[in-house]
């Protein structure tokens, strides 16, 4: 199947990473479905952040309250809400003071939805496909946002975005294995690492200029809701099966009428002759019992070291990537403006992470070392830094862990065979999304226990530097796994 998708393209090696990214040298077929997950990719990230400009807190003056139990604004009826044109969720529920908590709880249930989905997606698109999955997930993501928009409580709003949480992340996930399926192993960290990553920034970016426009919470999440209903066709129409997948259950009729799909819309040079001979074809057609029930994947220590390294991997790089956001003091100037410039500052991580992922000399491995080393390094050195110079070292140790975090996802789908992939990215990015969750706890521990918080960070990410180093293999241009490993 190596050879199927590589004869779909033009080159079988892109003739740049800016070649790449732009989908030059791919086929026809492979750019469509290319395009429709960067589509997913984007609108995702657009779902993920607009709780920045819809949940934000307002400037309320909270009532301070005496030891004799008098208020200090005595006469006082009502709070005086900040002038804020568009509102938010917290002021017009009033979760604000004493109900802040409830704001906080509605961000957290977002990454607990998360947790859930991703693991439930991975799962999901195993056993039903990688096509199925991601239609579903996106029609429910779908739905939950539009009912957002129109949500007559906080809690009914907070239960929408844990369901949100679920299927984005899911979709996301789902979408990004489907892409390397369908692409030879010269693309895949300009696709994974360059094109998917660049599509996510953008619409980080396309996001702040919505927020701009649309004024009010609620028709912004409108606006989002109808961008996401926009594509739903598309997906239901145009995206075809992992071939990977289908050959993986053992359907190799179905692969290859795919396949043969695919060179037709193409124009590939060359006819398509089928993926394996007779007697490979009898094989495969007998489900396999490693692809349903992911056989294999933990039966040796190699393996499993492997698996929960990955895992750590991915806790790391969301704990110390929110960690930094919420430890930062808030930026002085325009919210747009700043809201804008983070989106930008995501775009030379993924160039640079998708640079070293490709250097001969460097690969995976030691690519992540150096990511994960660099930001634990920076954090450790905010300590003894002040001014500029800590604020430089901020910004270097974010972008290390954006590289790192952009880097993880395609070594994550190279690391695992084809039958469990999904499922086993699912407990990956399970593993960023308890990251998340733990990022403000670890603040909040270092406050009590007279730690500063960028020695958690840092500490976390030196310890990760040095796991990934030692436990995990190279697999940089190395062939697809299209069966789980056999038992040892």
């Amino acid at each position: 199947i190596d050879k199927a998708l590589a004869g779909l393209c033009h080159r079988e090696n892109p003739r740049s990473l800016v070649h790449g990214i732009l989908l030059q040298g791919l086929g026809r077929a492979q750019q469509r479905v290319l395009v429709l997950v960067g589509m997913i990719s984007m609108l995702g990230s657009m779902v993920t952040f607009v709780s920045i400009f819809v949940e934000g807190e307002s400037k309320v003056e909270c009532p301070t309250t005496h030891q004799d139990g008098l208020s200090e604004e005595v006469g006082v009826q009502k709070w005086h809400w900040a002038v804020i044109d568009r509102g938010s969720v917290a002021q017009e529920w009033g979760l604000e003071c004493e109900q802040a908590w409830k704001l906080a709880l509605v961000k957290s249930l977002y990454f607990a939805g998360a947790m859930f989905g991703v693991t439930m997606g991975g799962v999901a698109s195993d056993v039903y496909g990688r096509r199925a999955t991601i239609i579903g997930a996106w029609s429910i993501t779908c739905v939950c946002l539009l009912g957002s928009a129109f949500a007559p409580s906080w809690t009914i709003y907070a239960a929408l975005r844990f369901l949100l949480g679920a299927s984005a992340n899911a979709g996301y996930l789902v979408g990004f294995a489907l892409a390397m399926e369908w692409i030879p192993s010269g693309y895949r960290t300009c696709i994974g690492t360059g094109f998917i990553a660049t599509m996510f920034a953008i619409g980080e970016l396309g996001l702040v200029f919505i927020g701009m426009a649309a004024g009010p919470w609620r028709t912004c999440l409108l606006c989002v809701s109808a961008l996401l209903l926009a594509i739903l066709p598309a997906l239901q129409y145009c995206l075809p099966e992992s071939p990977r997948w289908l050959l993986a259950k053992g359907r190799v009729v179905e692969a290859s009428s795919v396949l043969s799909a695919a060179y037709d819309e193409s124009h590939a040079s060359g006819k398509y002759t089928g993926l394996l001979d007779d007697d490979a074809a009898a094989t495969l057609q007998q489900p396999s019992s490693a692809g349903s029930a992911g056989g294999g994947l933990l039966s040796s220590t190699l393996q499993r070291v492997s698996t929960w390294t990955m895992v750590l991997m991915w806790f790391t790089a969301a704990l110390v990537y929110y960690g930094l956001t919420l430890n930062a003091a808030s930026l002085a100037g325009n919210f747009y403006l700043n809201a804008a410039l983070s989106a930008l500052s995501e775009l030379p991580a993924s160039l640079i992470a998708c640079l070293l992922l490709e250097r001969p000399e460097i690969g995976r491995r030691r690519s992540v070392f150096l990511f994960y080393a660099l930001g634990g390094a920076c954090c450790m050195g905010t300590r003894f830094a002040r001014g500029a110079g800590a604020t430089a070292l901020y910004m270097l140790g974010k972008l290390a862990l954006t590289a790192a975090f952009d880097s993880i996802y395609q070594y994550s789908s190279e690391l695992f065979a084809v039958p469990i992939r999904s499922r086993m990215m699912g407990l990956c990015s399970a593993g960023a999304r308890v990251g998340s969750v733990a990022a403000p706890q670890a603040v909040v521990l270092g406050t009590l226990v007279g730690l500063d918080p960028s020695s958690i960070f840092g500490i976390a990410s030196l310890l990760t530097a040095v796991a990934a180093v030692t436990t995990l293999p190279e697999t940089r241009r190395s062939p697809v796994q299209d069966t789980c490993p056999p038992d040892s």
